[in-house]
């Protein structure tokens, strides 16, 4: 589920991912779909807050089209639906009259008149280093009946290395607020995305063993989901610039600039090379869900499968070849994982659900994923035309924090298969109160 919101009558309104906005009103207990025209890509609603008069509600538009993301307001009972805000963040009200949504990570309020619909002069920024995810645009912030604005600051984390039985076994990456990662291929080696709390953004770091941290990118803007090239030499990472998405490559120890290899008007992560030419990656049409595509060197990308989700970065392909591993949402709040075997779109298999983030070992012989319970997983996947049926096994408990949409992702596995580089928390994430905020605001 992408957000839910309480009307003070009792109705509640909440966004199912790539399916739209949902009412269970006062005294029913079946919800109904909301159909309107309020947007132009299906499924991308998120984050509804409803205004005092319980029947005009807030709400996000997820896209890829500057034009079209945004705040929206829309309202019960009517196709009537207009944009307020031209960025992507989830967005509250505040007594007794201003709007909260963010930039990046900085928090901003903005007079608005409930009765016309019309925001009134300026922004203003009310708090900095809030938490933030480009992705989705969710911002954990809200604000009282008396004005009283509470926001969660982004959590402090460290990429710790530990076996198979959970022992820990060292830090690859020192406190900091940490988004995607991944392991190279040497096993040795983790490329990260790490905010910058001065910029309110993240660059790619490479940490590697008794030797200093590397900062791979250096600009303002969001770089994000580093994922190592088959030969270890390279880095590929998504970075969002002057409203473009595009994939960059880039050596980690070379004086050399970044090399670009695609760029789009959608949404794009990169996920995985599964050669040495090759890379998998996500793409966001700008009227459905997300696909999987493959893009090799000096070729146009070709498609793999629609997979679903607001942003489907558990997919992965099998080191050999033969099978690929991804998760579904089956309901609001629960993903089941599948394999599935070469033609990808024909055949499938459900390894486990109320799970998520499958992972494989580098000989494609056994499959890692989190369970519900945040326990790490291994399923036995055989060399035959359907993944094995037989359940998995829980080889530890983790303590990670859950994948989610301000956290990120929980743990990556090394090639072997015998070390795992979890995302623990290294510090608190505080929530803040805001108070006389208002007072900052021109009158």
């Amino acid at each position: 589920m992408l957000g839910g919101t309480w009307s003070r009558s009792g109705d509640i309104l909440f966004a199912v991912p790539d399916d739209g906005l949902y009412l269970v009103s006062s005294g029913v207990m079946t919800p109904r779909r909301i159909d309107w025209n309020g947007a132009r890509c299906q499924g991308c609603l998120a984050w509804p807050a409803f205004l005092p008069d319980g029947r005009h509600f807030l709400y996000t538009v997820v896209s890829p089209e500057r034009e079209t993301a945004g705040v929206y307001v829309g309202e019960l009972g009517t196709t009537k639906s207009q944009r307020l805000i031209d960025v992507m963040s989830s967005c509250a009200y505040a007594a007794p009259g201003f709007l909260l949504y963010a930039r990046d990570t900085t928090l901003y309020a903005q007079p608005f008149d409930t009765g016309r619909l019309q925001l009134l002069g300026d922004p203003v920024p009310i708090a900095d280093a809030v938490a933030y995810n480009p992705q989705t645009g969710r911002v954990p912030a809200a604000a009282s009946d008396t004005g009283v604005v509470a926001l969660r600051a982004p959590p402090i984390t460290e990429l710790v290395w530990v076996d198979r039985s959970g022992a820990r076994q060292g830090v690859a990456a020192p406190a900091g607020t940490y988004f995607g990662f991944s392991i190279a291929p040497d096993g040795r080696r983790v490329a990260a995305a790490r905010l910058d709390p001065q910029v309110g953004t993240t660059d790619i770091w490479m940490y590697q063993p008794g030797e200093h941290a590397i900062r791979v990118t250096d600009n303002p803007d969001w770089d994000m989901n580093p994922v190592w090239s088959r030969d270890g030499q390279n880095i590929v990472y998504a970075s969002r610039r002057q409203g473009r998405a595009r994939l960059y490559r880039r050596n980690p120890t070379a004086i050399a600039p970044e090399e670009l290899l695609l760029d789009s008007d959608t949404a794009i992560a990169p996920l995985q090379a599964v050669s040495t030419s090759e890379m998998m990656y996500a793409a966001q049409r700008a009227s459905s869900m997300f696909d999987l595509w493959q893009l090799a060197d000096g070729r146009r990308a070709t498609p793999l499968l629609k997979v679903g989700g607001m942003y489907p970065l558990d997919a992965r392909v099998s080191p050999d070849g033969h099978w690929l591993s991804y998760a579904v949402p089956q309901t609001t709040s629960a993903q089941t994982v599948y394999v599935s075997r070469l033609p990808f779109h024909e055949t499938r298999r459900a390894i486990a659900h109320a799970a998520s983030t499958p992972r494989w070992r580098g000989d494609s012989r056994e499959l890692f994923y989190l369970s519900q319970d945040s326990s790490l997983m291994s399923v036995s996947v055989e060399d035959q035309a359907t993944a094995s049926a037989a359940p998995g096994r829980a080889l530890f408990r983790t303590s990670a924090l859950g994948p989610s949409g301000i956290v990120g992702q929980a743990y990556d596995v090394a090639p072997d298969g015998e070390r795992f580089l979890l995302k623990l928390q290294a510090g608190s994430s505080p929530i803040h109160a805001v108070v006389n905020w208002a007072v900052r605001l021109p009158r």
